[in-house]
């Protein structure tokens, strides 16, 4: 493969996600004037060695923040627009069916996450202050989180081991952990003096990392009462926008954020590994291969989306 595929855009970028069940598939979202004002659309690509092909794209009236693949069917892709409206795409269908446009926010999603083990399971933040765990197989609203923050959630994770815990980002500065079996109250509650934008769950172990938005990012172990970071990274200079765990390497974390920038990071010794600079905007996601542990994808409001590989 090239050292980069690029496949620029009208539209800005906004996230990409590659597919769970095919090791050339990869999607990415789109938004009109940074999603302010204007449309958006899903693009399905194939990637290889020639670059990245698109090979279905569909518009929509308004930008789309974030999308994932659903984790059992390899044709269907659930998004997030600015408005609060889920969507579920079947790229199967002719026609691409939009199989159901559902308002479950009242403003932006900001983060969709499926389980890996409960795969029917897809959760959702927004900034109106609530967080939604959905059944797809039943279409049913399993749970709603609210009351726990003022300034909107930014994010979420579904713990990789265990599918009854969940995490939830703020702009309130804060990170909470819930047992969906009882919701009412946080098991653990972290709080900073800044903003979180990002939290993902290491595949492998208790821990997880967080990104904050000046640009630090600190890594914990659920497990530790004391509430101490196990180490904290610093190499972005602007807010922290994704932290992903590999999921097929134990000991490497990457990074994107609003200084332009995407870093890798070898979680062992807690040090920098390389640090990769083709984007000439924020860059607003990144996502590994499932298939491949050196090939990492980025998607920019510079209207790109890359491919690349990180060996």
């Amino acid at each position: 493969m090239k050292k980069i595929l690029k496949y620029t855009d009208n539209f800005d970028g906004t996230s990409c996600n590659f597919s769970y069940l095919s090791d050339n598939l990869i999607g990415g979202s789109f938004s009109d004037n940074f999603g302010f004002v204007g449309k958006g659309k899903i693009v399905l690509f194939k990637y290889d060695i020639n670059g990245l092909k698109p090979l279905k794209e569909i518009y929509f009236e308004k930008g789309i923040n974030c999308i994932k693949f659903n984790r059992l069917n390899n044709n269907i892709i659930h998004a997030g627009d600015v408005e609060g409206k889920l969507i579920m795409i079947n790229f199967n269908n002719i026609l691409n069916e939009i199989t159901s446009l559902n308002k479950i926010h009242q403003s932006e999603i900001t983060s969709l996450n499926t389980g890996k083990i409960s795969k029917n399971l897809l959760l959702s933040t927004s900034s109106d202050n609530t967080s939604k765990l959905i059944d797809l197989n039943n279409n049913k609203l399993l749970l709603n989180i609210n009351n726990f923050s003022k300034k909107g959630f930014t994010s979420s994770s579904i713990d990789y081991k265990t599918p009854n815990i969940i995490s939830l980002s703020t702009n309130d500065g804060t990170v909470l952990f819930f047992d969906i079996r009882n919701y009412t109250k946080p098991i653990k509650c972290l709080t900073f003096n800044n903003p979180i934008m990002t939290i993902d769950f290491n595949p492998y172990d208790s821990s997880f990392a967080v990104g904050e938005s000046n640009g630090i990012i600190d890594l914990y172990d659920l497990r530790n009462d004391k509430n101490v970071p196990i180490f904290i990274l610093t190499g972005h200079q602007l807010a922290v926008k994704e932290v992903k765990f590999s999921p097929l390497n134990k000991n490497i974390l990457s990074s994107c954020g609003y200084d332009m920038n995407i870093h890798l990071w070898d979680i062992k010794y807690s040090l920098p590994i390389k640090s990769y600079k083709h984007h000439t905007e924020f860059v607003t996601g990144i996502d590994y291969s499932n298939f491949n542990p050196n090939i990492l994808s980025s998607i920019s409001f510079d209207k790109s989306i890359d491919v690349f590989s990180i060996n």
